[in-house]
């Protein structure tokens, strides 16, 4: 199995370049592509380590295993009307909530198009943003299910789109959703995390303390509101703060592997566009305690060992499968911390983590839960 899907992925050569280099390092043979001219994995590790921190978005996803941590195609459940994830069902038949943070995919969907040059992938991801802010209120508020998190969430992932599309001098097709995206934004910084119930529920989950600083901090460089960026610094000071001496990011009053790695990653997304030095180096070396703590939960064969973890392996997602280990996120999380820290050690792990079995049967497709006909669609675990 695990040879036949390389080969599938081997058609896309950019990916394949990446997967086979960090597949090298530990021994794997994959003799379906000939890559006479592939770099070896240590280039790969060392393109994330000794060069200059990225200074954009794009030059950290261009990082060689930063874009390896996004596998061979888009991720996700997505049907041509744009909907996502469990708003297929919501939208055929209206059972269920509307789940606005499905709709994060067009992220992934953009990310994808710059790393594969592949132009209908972020129209696919801008059909699916169009079809949530048709569900957005008139002050920039979205209903459903966890509402105040999915929006960030979903705007999250609007707005590094269109920050992708920027830096990549790309004419977007979703330039005209910058107005709506902002309405969203106003509307969250509206809300007092002291003492916004909504925001209060929130404390216990640190990385969606990320998440907020990473929206709010890209929205300033997107709209030129400074006080947007005091806003970001503000939620990242608190996701600091809640940092364990061990690095742990704190989920429900324990750790989480999978979360851990996804606050890390959307730290780093903060840390890009923060212009504060000092700040800049107290995410870094956060991020860095974080990664030491994630670290020793890495096998020698890119394994993430999940015990004891307080949410991935017992929750469900919208789409009522068990949440498994996010392999791309993990990724993604040393990845992008090498890059930021120059720290090699995280660029080893990536590595291991990217040339594991582990990691290639995560981005493997699997049928939807409850997809509806006569529309298949396949779907594998959210990023």
């Amino acid at each position: 199995m695990i040879d036949k899907l390389r080969q599938q992925w081997a058609r896309t050569a950019a990916w394949a370049v990446a997967a086979l280099t960090a597949a090298a390092l530990y021994g794997t043979a994959v003799a379906s592509v000939a890559q006479t001219d592939a770099p070896s994995s240590a280039s790969l590790v060392t393109a994330c380590t000794a060069t200059s921190p990225p200074t954009s978005l794009v030059s950290l996803l261009r990082q060689p295993l930063v874009a390896t941590a996004y596998g061979p195609r888009p991720n996700g459940s997505l049907v041509d009307n744009g909907a996502a994830g469990s708003n297929i069902v919501h939208d055929r038949d209206g059972s269920g909530a509307l789940h606005i943070d499905e709709q994060r995919i067009v992220g992934d969907y953009v990310t994808a198009s710059l790393l594969h040059a592949q132009p209908r992938y972020a129209q696919r991801g801008w059909v699916a943003a169009r079809w949530g802010f048709g569900r957005q209120n008139a002050d920039g508020s979205f209903g459903g299910a966890d509402a105040v998190h999915g929006s960030t969430m979903f705007i999250e992932a609007v707005l590094r789109a269109l920050l992708i599309e920027l830096e990549s001098n790309q004419n977007s097709a979703g330039a005209d959703l910058l107005p709506s995206a902002m309405r969203g934004v106003r509307s969250l910084a509206r809300r007092n995390p002291d003492t916004d119930p909504e925001l209060q529920r929130s404390v216990p989950l640190t990385h969606r303390f990320w998440i907020k600083a990473a929206l709010m901090e890209q929205a300033s460089q997107l709209s030129g509101e400074v006080s947007l960026s005091a806003i970001a610094t503000d939620y990242a000071n608190r996701a600091i703060a809640q940092q364990t001496a061990d690095g742990i990011y704190p989920e429900r009053g324990g750790y989480d592997v999978g979360y851990q790695a996804t606050g890390i990653v959307y730290a780093t997304r903060y840390w890009i566009y923060c212009d504060d030095a000092a700040q800049r180096a107290r995410v870094a070396a956060s991020v860095a305690r974080g990664l030491r703590w994630l670290g020793q939960r890495v096998d020698a064969d890119g394994r993430v060992e999940s015990s004891g973890s307080r949410r991935i392996g017992v929750e469900r997602t919208w789409t009522g499968r068990i949440k498994g280990i996010p392999y791309g996120l993990v990724a993604e999380a040393f990845a992008a911390g090498a890059a930021i820290t120059g720290d090699r050690v995280n660029a080893d792990i990536a590595a291991r983590i990217e040339a594991s079995p582990a990691f290639i049967a995560y981005y493997q497709p699997r049928p939807a839960a409850q997809a509806p006909a006569p529309q298949p669609t396949l779907e594998v675990i959210p990023r």
